[in-house]
């Protein structure tokens, strides 16, 4: 199943049957206060893998996390919403959350692991994702992980948590040298650490960069460490590997194993990178087409108009309901700019990511329906 990243913004679920839930984007309260849209497969990423943030940079962030009672945070001002707006509440956080942040995990794990459980059964997820801090040293050959499951794996015990257990693998790029993927390398010391325990019914992977991007410019090792953990979890038999934020190349990892793929609408739901929740500014947002036939996103004005003009049109063509009428127009020698969703407009992106994700929710269906052996071919072909 595809998933949807849903960050401050709960949009486009509609074209989804399934949503991860991202404390970056939404505070403690509001997840817990607000009706939650209806899906088939509800997941919470506790992201315990960003508790090492400089909340200096990144207060807005920072401030959202510390309000999810797993990292630890003490001496905040808890949400009354007699008292004040959350708006109001979220401003005074982000004030206050520099001197309080501890920039580590906390170190009750116990309790940790107890709180980001609880709050997942409130909201009723259908899998649960134990939280793990993000293994940045090859040295520590996933000890500290091992820790936080075992901790985690206690307490769903203990509270007799009938949903599936999933294993957070999340995993620096700094980590990845070509040492890391050798037989016995420092991936299959991760793979063998997580699958020695007992309890756990799948993996979450996520490989975390340093520096924002598109989601295309990601390295060849950090696509390759997705493919790579996926075919080995899958070689283990969990019947749940679910990748984030390797976007299209997600895709790519449902031939090697994966059984399901979560990305978002915008770069910042699809990239995990530390760079971007850095408090300097934004880029500008202009709408792109996603073609699938190229792997590729082109500019609708500045990129298409010249492959209509070149008589190409066919070769990035990609259809849905949301780009029918583009390729009508563009077909018939028109261009973006006769069509408002998708003019080249600053801020313009809406249609376009609407299309985007109706199209990895398409293809991951169709995907899902070959054979392992099929899946591949295609994948390769």
């Amino acid at each position: 199943m595809f998933l949807l990243n849903l960050g401050y913004q709960w949009r486009f679920t509609e074209e989804v049957e399934g949503a991860v839930f991202l404390p970056t984007g939404n505070t403690c309260p509001r997840l817990l206060r607000s009706p939650l849209p209806e899906f088939k497969r509800v997941l919470l990423d506790p992201q315990l893998y960003l508790a090492g943030l400089n909340a200096a940079d990144c207060r807005l962030v920072c401030a959202r996390l510390a309000s999810y009672p797993w990292f630890g945070v003490s001496n905040l001002p808890e949400f009354d919403s007699s008292s004040r707006k959350q708006r109001e509440w979220e401003k005074e956080m982000q004030d206050l959350v520099a001197p309080q942040w501890p920039g580590s995990p906390p170190a009750d794990m116990e309790l940790a692991c107890f709180r980001a459980i609880e709050i997942q059964l409130q909201i009723s997820c259908t899998q649960i994702i134990l939280p793990s801090p993000l293994i940045r040293e090859r040295e520590d050959e996933a000890q500290t992980q091992v820790m936080w499951l075992d901790a985690g794996i206690a307490v769903a015990q203990e509270l007799q948590v009938g949903q599936p257990l999933l294993a957070t693998v999340a995993v620096h790029e700094a980590t990845l040298n070509e040492a890391a993927f050798s037989s016995g390398g420092f991936l299959d010391t991760v793979v063998d650490q997580v699958t020695a325990r007992e309890g756990l019914e799948g993996v979450y992977i996520v490989i975390i960069q340093d520096e924002a991007g598109h989601p295309f410019e990601s390295s060849g090792q950090v696509q390759s460490a997705y493919y790579y953990l996926s075919s080995a979890f899958s070689g283990r038999g969990y019947g749940t590997v679910l990748t984030n934020f390797a976007d299209v190349f997600g895709l790519v990892c449902l031939g090697s194993g994966a059984t399901g793929v979560a990305s978002g609408s915008s770069q910042s739901l699809r990239r995990m990178a530390l760079a971007g929740f850095r408090e300097e500014g934004g880029g500008i947002a202009l709408p792109r087409l996603y073609s699938h036939k190229l792997t590729a996103e082109l500019a609708t004005e500045a990129d298409l108009d010249r492959i209509v003009q070149a008589k190409l049109l066919r070769r990035v063509s990609d259809l849905s309901p949301h780009s029918d009428t583009l390729m009508q127009t563009l077909a018939s020698g028109g261009s973006a700019s006769q069509l408002q969703p998708w003019a080249e407009s600053r801020s313009n992106v809406s249609t376009a990511h609407r299309h985007f994700i109706y199209r990895m929710a398409t293809e991951e269906k169709s995907l899902m329906r070959l054979g392992m052996a099929d899946r591949k071919e295609r994948i390769e072909t």
